[in-house]
């Protein structure tokens, strides 16, 4: 009986859903976000940036516009008078068009149009200041913007279905209600039971050797 139960046990090892539902198990250790972990992380990300469509590329290309705006304007700064007017105004009407740039990629930059209000006012210091505190904000906005992306990716690679989901290894999504309480020091999965219908499904990934299931096996039913 012992060997005969062996013998099924190896065979279902062999069935690949089994196998896929094993690789799940293990794709979803207690440290790998779960599909639900990455949809919250983007949630919070969407709130920051204040936007779901931020492109990493343009965020970075207007960082690099910025960038070159605050070179021009620490070197105008340090003329006569702040520059003469026609170069302020060249000066206001670049920051504009870049504020205009930002507002239709969703991105809010208050301390920009500070910076072009204090330029205006030609209040030199404050407008170095703002204009200093815009590149910092846009480091930010542009770093919530790739890792927003790569979220996505992530959100990208999850499978649509539970035959997709078991055969990615996906299993917080092929069994969300799985709860799995103990784990081996490797990080498998070694004991998980979830909600079947009206009763409960229970996994227990030993084997049946001495050293695991000692008293299993000397158990009368178990033979």
């Amino acid at each position: 009986m012992q060997d005969k139960l062996k013998d099924q046990l190896k065979e279902l090892g062999k069935d690949p859903v089994m196998k896929r539902l094993d690789q799940a198990m293990r794709a979803s250790g207690p440290n790998q976000p779960s599909g639900s972990e990455l949809q919250k992380q983007m949630e919070a990300l969407q709130q920051k940036l204040g936007t779901d469509k931020a492109d990493p590329e343009k965020t970075q290309a207007l960082k690099d516009k910025l960038d070159k705006l605050q070179e021009a304007a620490r070197a105008m700064a340090a003329k006569p008078n702040g520059g003469s007017d026609a170069e302020r105004q060249q000066m206001s009407d670049s920051l504009s068009a870049l504020s205009r740039e930002a507002s239709e990629m969703g991105l809010q930059m208050p301390n920009l149009n500070d910076a072009i209000a204090a330029l205006s006012a030609a209040d030199t210091d404050k407008f170095l200041k703002e204009l200093n505190a815009s590149l910092a904000d846009m480091d930010k906005l542009n770093s919530l913007a790739k890792q927003m992306q790569g979220l996505s990716q992530q959100m990208e690679k999850l499978g649509k279905d539970l035959a997709e989901q078991l055969k990615k290894g996906q299993a917080d999504l092929a069994q969300p209600r799985a709860e799995t309480p103990l784990w081996t020091q490797h990080g498998d999965p070694l004991l998980a039971h979830w909600q079947f219908g009206l009763g409960r499904a229970v996994a227990f990934k030993s084997d049946a050797k001495p050293r695991w299931a000692k008293t299993w096996l000397a158990w009368e039913k178990y033979r």
